[in-house]
């Protein structure tokens, strides 16, 4: 080897020594895998048949989850505006026993005389709610598809990172120099105080578990001592308000384990419930629904009201979407052995499958629209009758531009039969 040849390779294993330097020190890493091809092929009969079932499953599903879910959007803005109308605000968290029974509104200091305690550590909290957040340092997977058609090929990735979750590397692809621990040394913790109160009210707990302004808690070395007297054989260290389990927490090492603990503190929080007597609870509609709100700060029933609306209306399209998806997806799947012949159908074949998917798309429109229509029919007839004859037209309309679209593809292909050739008589 020649003496320039040398000193190239001594500056790429520089260079690359530098990179994992620097990967160790950012608390990250990244590795390249391998490269397992995956050549396409197109689906054969037994395909096509499972792909059937599977549609009916998906349209069945998203029938009846749209159906669900705009019967459930209308009950849940029937109860907020009942209860929107039924509110009485009161200044602060007092009990007056003239509202006993009504739908109160107040903003107060929500707190607790309970004392919760850590199971493994040395740690106790006045406090609402108290956590204990375990993290290791561990390797991560990730995979992505580059090319298309045959040369369609698979890439892993591997990356070390932070996770609360147990991360089993046996499963990775390449699993040399990609090894997790196979467990942690300590589980997820969380606990909460089962009597605690606003004002004057004590709360039950549909208002306790709606609680979740959580505050990290502040580690001392006394707290450290104590910790490692408990729990000697892990030798643990301060990083700043974490436990850590390691040689260097600016160097982080697969298998490296960190600690956090954090506490839901007194503060100011806005409730709506059923005044009974000295106590919170959910108020019931007359539809059968229950209202129990609480949200952090100070915060009038209007704004409450609203938010939970918008909170429905989210909800509501995020449902609506995946539905409609999973209705399409369906139809397509359904109408399989539609695309298996077209393949083999010159010319016509790729507009055949053009149009399957948007017939597909009109019978998810058609079916997916009545379906909403027909949800509110049940619950709001003047706004489902509209709808509901909206939806019939639209249906009407994409199968009439499929039809239009064969039509005219066909007509076009038989004038370029029937055209005459120069020198034929």
């Amino acid at each position: 080897m020649s003496k320039r040849s040398s000193i190239k390779n001594a500056a790429r294993r520089g260079a690359s020594k530098a990179r994992r330097g620097a990967s160790k020190a950012t608390g990250s890493g990244r590795r390249r895998g391998n490269r397992r091809g995956s050549r396409s092929k197109r689906p054969g009969i037994k395909d096509v048949f499972v792909g059937i079932i599977i549609g009916f499953v998906l349209l069945i599903g998203s029938f009846g989850a749209l159906l669900w879910n705009e019967i459930e959007s209308v009950k849940i803005a029937r109860a907020l505006d009942e209860g929107a109308d039924a509110v009485i605000s009161i200044d602060t968290g007092q009990v007056d026993s003239a509202n006993d029974g009504e739908l109160v509104h107040f903003t107060d200091t929500v707190d607790t005389e309970e004392i919760l305690q850590d199971p493994h550590f040395p740690l106790e909290r006045q406090a609402i709610g108290l956590k204990r957040n375990v993290e290791m340092y561990q390797w991560h997977e990730e995979s992505r598809t580059e090319g298309s058609g045959d040369d369609r090929v698979t890439v892993y990735d591997y990356r070390t990172d932070w996770s609360q979750q147990e991360i089993d590397s046996s499963r990775f692809n390449q699993t040399s120099g990609h090894q997790n621990p196979s467990s942690m040394p300590f589980d997820q913790f969380s606990t909460r105080a089962d009597h605690v109160s606003v004002g004057d009210f004590e709360l039950t707990s549909t208002f306790i578990r709606q609680l979740s302004q959580y505050s990290d808690v502040s580690l001392d070395d006394e707290f450290l001592q104590q910790a490692n007297a408990a729990h000697g054989q892990h030798n643990f260290v301060l990083d700043g308000n974490r436990l850590y389990i390691g040689e260097n927490p600016t160097n982080p090492q697969v298998g490296d384990v960190r600690i956090s603990f954090s506490n839901i503190e007194p503060h100011t929080v806005s409730a709506i419930g059923q005044q009974q007597g000295s106590r919170l609870t959910s108020y019931e509609t007359s539809g059968g629904r229950s209202l129990a709100m609480l949200s952090a700060g100070n915060q009038s029933a209007t704004e409450m009201f609203e938010a939970a609306q918008a909170a429905n209306v989210v909800r509501t399209w995020g449902i609506r979407f995946g539905g409609v998806l999973a209705m399409f997806i369906g139809w397509v799947l359904i109408f399989g052995p539609i695309s298996f012949v077209a393949r083999y159908i010159p010319i016509l074949g790729n507009l055949i499958i053009g149009a399957k998917k948007l017939v597909a798309a009109g019978l998810t429109f058609f079916l997916a629209g009545g379906t909403i229509a027909t949800g509110w029919l049940i619950a709001r007839p003047l706004i489902g009758i509209p709808l509901c004859l909206f939806t019939l037209m639209m249906g009407v309309g994409f199968f009439a531009l499929a039809f239009f679209l064969v039509k005219k593809r066909g007509i076009g292909e038989e004038e370029e039969e029937l055209e005459p050739v120069d020198g034929m008589v």
